[in-house]
């Protein structure tokens, strides 16, 4: 704004005009020592200025002027200094809170503008709260964070642990509050110190090192295209590292030739779970054949140059099952009894506990997995307990009480999708059918068997009574023969006897006809007369087959 105005009247223009937008940093530690940026419009032209902090005391409302070390002018709209002791120029011994200021220009022929800045400067101690986290291996790279309300400016922040090691990759947030840098290597407890300026301030925490990490196995060493396999790595001292990460070298050219293990060109898996002597890695899908890998934990370079090789392998493929193929895929299993699922499959063996088998909505209990020997390591075996029809059918309500349509079979009939899963890999098997127990279907044999007894009893009886009544009938007919044998004889003896007799009893008598020719109804009375004394003349029978009848 002054740029146009005469050299006379600079000074009058720059009074009128001066305005402070900011300050930047708008602290500093009370020993000094910081660089500040004052930014603002129509600051200065040309030539020398002074900047000075202004302070009032609370108390005896003095003011007191110190000036800013090394003031300069970068143009009009940017002045740079650095800032004072101002425990030396305030007489403190000690800065507890901090204290605000103001800034005041003065001009290279010694006026001073009507000018004060509305915009405060502090002065403020250093405050620690945290070092995070606390130890890490002794080939250093650990990453540690401090946190504080004031404890940093970037580009101005150091830090150091133990005796003058200076930590590297140093960033500091704008608002001064959190810094965070790369330990270098180191052995036992060592303190950690921030420098700023001319002030040093040593963190309350000692920042431990421990023994590197070691890794010994790592398995399985192969995985899936799809992705989703986690795999094991067994070691020591995975505990002294706050982020342990899998590298996936992404370019295919050797982690050997590195220099440090802060990489950028690589892919970084965090751990799905771990503990001291156990790291757990999920693979993520890759369709090479094979792919370099690596461990990034801190600076320990061993394990972040080491070459290491995944193999990628194809899709396992099953040979063999106890579903019945006949019936699209089944297994059929006894409700409320142990039923098992077996099958054999390419590569199955090499991942063990990740494979599982799911019906309707639920895993497979008691899984199994090995190698058949006589493969030369490419099949192996897979065996689970199917579990109970009740469980399945609960796992296929959401926690809404929903249906999951997509795990649901047919549950009138109890049947239920099977499917395999290997990572993100999955595979539908068949179908799997509950049905009734053994012993239930016991009792429909036994009560089959039982009426087929009856039906075969009856059948017998039914056979047996057509041959008896046969029999009887056959009976009849011998007695009637014997009978009319009988008949006959009698019948012959009584003509005989009563010729015989004709002209002694008293029913022939009488009678006028020739005794050869005596009628039959006159024998058959005597035959009854004297065979059945006992019976009634008029209830007599009229022939000789009805006398002779109580004879049978």
């Amino acid at each position: 704004l002054c740029e146009n105005e005469s050299i006379a009247d600079t000074t009058t223009c720059l009074a009128r005009n001066t305005e402070i937008v900011k300050i930047i940093p708008d602290w500093s530690p009370g020993e000094g020592g910081v660089p500040i940026t004052i930014v603002g419009n129509s600051l200065a032209i040309a030539g020398n200025i002074d900047i000075y902090f202004v302070y009032k005391d609370g108390v005896s409302n003095a003011t007191r002027e110190f000036p800013c070390h090394n003031s300069r002018i970068i143009d009009s709209a940017r002045l740079v200094c650095t800032t004072p002791n101002s425990l030396k120029e305030l007489k403190l011994q000690l800065l507890h809170v901090a204290i605000s200021t103001t800034v005041k220009i003065k001009y290279e022929d010694g006026s001073q503008p009507a000018h004060k800045s509305d915009k405060q400067f502090f002065f403020t101690p250093l405050d620690i709260a945290e070092v995070l986290p606390i130890r890490g291996p002794e080939s250093g790279g650990t990453q540690i964070r401090l946190n504080g309300s004031k404890i940093c400016v970037p580009e101005y922040t150091s830090v150091t642990v133990g005796d003058g090691n200076d930590c590297t990759n140093v960033i500091c947030n704008l608002e001064g509050q959190t810094l965070v840098c790369l330990t270098p290597s180191g052995s036992g407890n060592q303190s950690v110190t921030v420098h700023l300026g001319a002030a040093s301030l040593v963190s309350g925490e000692e920042f431990v090192y421990g023994a590197d990490p070691v890794v010994n196995s790592i398995s399985p060493n192969c995985t899936l295209l799809e992705g989703g396999l986690n795999i094991t790595v067994s070691g020591n001292n995975f505990d002294i590292i706050e982020n342990p990460q899998l590298i996936i070298n992404s370019d295919g050219n050797s982690l050997e030739k590195r220099s440090t293990c802060d990489l950028s060109d690589v892919t970084l898996i965090d751990t799905v779970d771990r503990d001291n002597n156990k790291l757990v890695f999920t693979l993520p899908g890759n369709k090479s054949e094979s792919y370099s890998y690596s461990f990034k934990m801190d600076g320990v370079m061993e394990l972040c140059q080491a070459k290491r090789t995944m193999t990628v392998l194809d899709t396992p493929r099953v040979i063999s099952n106890n579903f019945e193929g006949g019936k699209n895929n089944t297994l059929s299993c006894e409700i409320d009894s142990q039923c098992h699922i077996n099958m054999t499959m390419t590569q199955i063996h090499r991942f063990g506990d990740q494979v599982t088998v799911t019906v309707g909505g639920l895993k497979c209990i008691n899984s199994t997995v090995k190698m058949i020997e006589e493969s030369d390591g490419q099949i192996g075996r897979f065996v689970c307990v199917v579990p109970m029809l009740k469980d399945v059918k609960d796992s296929l309500f959401g926690p809404e009480g929903r249906t999951k349509r997509a795990l649901l079979g047919s549950q009138e009939t109890d049947r239920f999708p099977v499917k395999l899963k290997i990572g993100l890999y999955e595979q539908k098997l068949g179908w799997l059918a509950y049905v009734e127990k053994g012993f239930q279907m016991l009792y429909i044999y036994v009560g089959a068997g039982v009426v087929a007894i009856f039906m075969i009893i009856f059948i017998v009886l039914v056979v047996k009574n057509r041959h008896d009544k046969h029999h009887i009938i056959d009976l009849e007919k011998k007695h009637q023969k014997q009978m009319d044998d009988v008949e006959a004889t009698y019948c012959k003896a009584a003509r005989q006897e009563f010729t015989e007799l004709t002209l002694m009893t008293e029913h022939t008598a009488n009678i006028k006809i020739d005794p050869r020719e005596i009628p039959y109804r006159i024998y058959s009375d005597y035959l009854v007369h004297i065979m059945f004394p006992n019976v009634d003349k008029k209830e007599k029978s009229t022939d000789c087959d009805s006398a002779l009848i109580p004879l049978l």
